[in-house]
C-alpha cells in the first residue's frame, strides 16, 4: 500500500484545524493533533492547569474533527504527536507501512463506568442482540474500537453479524437517527446518551464484550520524531501522567474544562461520570482490543501491544 492511499485509508482529507496554544517558551513548540472528545482531552486540562508550562514544555493543540484525523495529522508530519485509537493505529503501522509508534497510555475504559452504551428508543421492541438482526446500527466509525466493540456484544450474545448493518455517523445525528427510524440502535457517549432531547434506552454496554479495562487511545508520534526528540519525549510523557494524576482526583474541575472547550452544557456533563486518565503504559490494557481487531478480520494480522511501542 502507497503511503498515499494509506493516509486517505485512515481518515480521508486533512480537514482545517483550530489552532489552542500554551504560553510561549524557548524550545520549538510540540505540536499536537487534539480531539475535542472526552477521552482525548487530556492535552487541553494540562494547558489549562499549567502543567505543560511548568515543565518547560511549549506545546501547540490543533484541534481535528475525528480520531482518525488525528492519526492522519501525525502521519502527514502535520503534527508531532496525538492520542489514537489502538486499532487505527495498528492497521496504519501494520497495513499501511506507516512508521508510527505509541509512547504512552491515555484515557482509559472501565466497566465501572455509564458514560457510553448502545442506546435504543425507549418505547423499541429491542430487548436483546438477536432482536437487531434484520437492523441498522450506527458508530462513529468504521474498523475502529467502537464498531469492534458492537460487533464483539453482537457475537457473545448470540446474534448472526451477516444480518446486522453497521453505518458510520456522528454522534450528534445518531439520537435524531433513532427517533426517525432511520437506525434502530447506536453506540454513544455522553451527553448525547442522557441529554439529547430523544428518550432513549441503553440496551447493552458493548465495551464489556471487550474487556472490563482498556485504553480508548494511546499516544503516539512518528518513530523519527520520537528518536529525535527522546528526551523531549519523555518530558511531554511524563507531564501528560502528571496532568492524569490531577484530573483523576479532580473530576469536578476537570467537567467544567470539558464543558468550556467542547461547548457542552455544564449542567449534563455534572450528571455523567468522567473517565479515569493513564498514569503509565500498560500493555495488558491495550492487547484485549488488538485481539478482538484481528478476530475480527479488522486487522490483517495478530499483533501484540510489544509490536506497536518504541520506549522512550
Amino acid at each position: 500500500m502507497r503511503r498515499r492511499d494509506a493516509l486517505a485509508g485512515v481518515a480521508g482529507s486533512l480537514a482545517l484545524a483550530v489552532p489552542f496554544a500554551a504560553s510561549a517558551q524557548t524550545e520549538a513548540p510540540i505540536r499536537i493533533a487534539g480531539s475535542l472528545t472526552e477521552p482525548y482531552m487530556l492535552p487541553y486540562y494540562g494547558v489549562d492547569i499549567g502543567t505543560f508550562a511548568r515543565a518547560g514544555l511549549n506545546v501547540e493543540i490543533t484541534t481535528q474533527p475525528t480520531v482518525a484525523s488525528v492519526v492522519e495529522a501525525v502521519a502527514s508530519n502535520n503534527a508531532d504527536v496525538g492520542q489514537g485509537d489502538v486499532i487505527q493505529l495498528a492497521n496504519a503501522i501494520t497495513r499501511g507501512n506507516l512508521p508510527l509508534a505509541i509512547f504512552a497510555g491515555g484515557g482509559i475504559y472501565s466497566r465501572l463506568g455509564k458514560s457510553l452504551g448502545l442506546a435504543v428508543a425507549q418505547g423499541s421492541s429491542y430487548r436483546s442482540a438477536r432482536d437487531l438482526e434484520g437492523q441498522t446500527v450506527g458508530v462513529i466509525t468504521l474498523n475502529s474500537l467502537m464498531a469492534i466493540g458492537v460487533q464483539a456484544w453482537l457475537r457473545q450474545n448470540g446474534a448472526d453479524l451477516g444480518k446486522i448493518k453497521l453505518i458510520e455517523m456522528l454522534f450528534p445525528q445518531m439520537p435524531p437517527a433513532i427517533a426517525k427510524g432511520l437506525v434502530a440502535a447506536a453506540f454513544m457517549g455522553e451527553p448525547f446518551l442522557s441529554f439529547s432531547g430523544v428518550d432513549l434506552r441503553v440496551l447493552a454496554r458493548p465495551y464489556d464484550a471487550i474487556a472490563n479495562e482498556f485504553y480508548f487511545g494511546c499516544w503516539f508520534a512518528n518513530r523519527d520524531w520520537l528518536s529525535r526528540n527522546a528526551a523531549t519525549a519523555r518530558k511531554f510523557s511524563g507531564t501528560l501522567y502528571d496532568t492524569a494524576r490531577w484530573c483523576n482526583a479532580h473530576a469536578k474541575e476537570t467537567t467544567a474544562m470539558l464543558a468550556g472547550h467542547a461547548k457542552l452544557d455544564l449542567s449534563w456533563l455534572q450528571k455523567t461520570d468522567r473517565i479515569p486518565f493513564a498514569t503509565s503504559l500498560d500493555t495488558r490494557l491495550m492487547n484485549p482490543v488488538l485481539q478482538q481487531a484481528f478476530s475480527y478480520k479488522v486487522l490483517p494480522k495478530a499483533v501484540a501491544a510489544s509490536d506497536l511501542i518504541a520506549p522512550l
